[in-house]
């Protein structure tokens, strides 16, 4: 099986578990994006972390998360549908920081140099169009964990994130996550015990020895209860919304622009593709945006 989340629920300790393997879309978002390590696992454990978020939800719609960075990493975003569509980008693709020690033993890259501080901010999108939007400080920029707190805070419940790309040198060997939440009468004990099994590079060690989300329900003692959410790197772009885009320039540029009278590429920044854009399109968005402001 390729990309996918599973929804899973421990009966004993009464804890609701997703598990999601995401090595061909992170894969995929290291090809579009040219993507170095730091950077690499940085983006790597958005996109797991919000694609856990999305296709766990009792409603349909979306979810974004951004990633505000004063550190060098600048901004890191991801979102996803419902139906497991991932997408993200991050400002600065090339950070590469060295391995050390404690990174070569635990195969956890430490994120915490390059991320924090800053904040963390979700915005949930249902399907009727409503959406709710709040933000939290980064609690320490390793990203999953920073999910976590921000979901501790926001839903006042035992909440456990555990993201991780796994690199061999600079090929992606495995990518996946682990969300789990207590239910109100919940085993607190079984969600820390839990936590010290996944943290500190525990799931990391565990991605590379399983080759399906499945293995990872038996390690936790799960059992599935819903269809898989097939998981897939997959933009939502296209040329129309490039040409609304363009209303969001100054007046003055889309004035330059139109009278040089050439065609011009816009890319999208979260899956690089490329759209042309006429001289035609550029007067016809200039025209709209001076009808609009008056």
């Amino acid at each position: 099986m390729g990309d996918v989340c599973l929804r899973a629920t421990h009966k004993k300790a009464r804890l609701e578990i997703a598990v999601a393997l995401t090595t061909g879309l992170v894969r995929e978002a290291k090809r579009i994006h040219d993507l170095d390590a730091t950077s690499l696992v940085a983006l790597g454990r958005l996109l797991t972390g919000t694609a856990l978020l999305a296709t766990t939800g009792k409603k349909q719609g979306s979810t974004s998360v951004q990633i505000l960075s004063r550190a060098r990493i600048g901004s890191i975003y991801a979102d996803c549908t419902d139906s497991g569509a991932v997408r993200g980008m991050t400002k600065v693709p090339h950070l590469a920081f060295p391995l050390t020690q404690v990174e070569r033993e635990t195969m956890r890259r430490i994120l915490a140099p390059a991320v924090h501080p800053g904040q963390i901010s979700i915005i949930r999108r249902l399907g009727s169009g409503e959406y709710a939007q709040s933000a939290t400080p980064l609690i320490s920029g390793e990203i999953d964990e920073d999910l976590e707190s921000y979901l501790i805070q926001s839903d006042q419940i035992p909440t456990l994130v555990v993201c991780d790309v796994v690199l061999d040198g600079s090929q992606i060997e495995r990518a996946g996550g682990v969300f789990v939440q207590a239910m109100p009468d919940g085993d607190r004990e079984a969600l820390a015990q839990l936590q010290s099994k996944l943290r500190g590079g525990g799931l990391a060690r565990e991605l590379v020895a399983l080759d399906r989300a499945e293995a990872l329900l038996d390690l936790i003692g799960a059992e599935q209860v819903d269809a898989p959410a097939l998981l897939r790197y997959e933009c939502r772009c296209s040329r129309e919304r490039v040409l609304a885009s363009l209303r969001m320039f100054p007046v003055t540029d889309l004035a330059e622009m139109a009278s040089e009278n050439k065609s011009v590429e816009v890319g999208c920044d979260l899956c690089g593709k490329k759209y042309p854009v006429s001289p035609e399109d550029l007067m016809k968005a200039f025209e709209d945006l001076i009808k609009a402001q008056g």
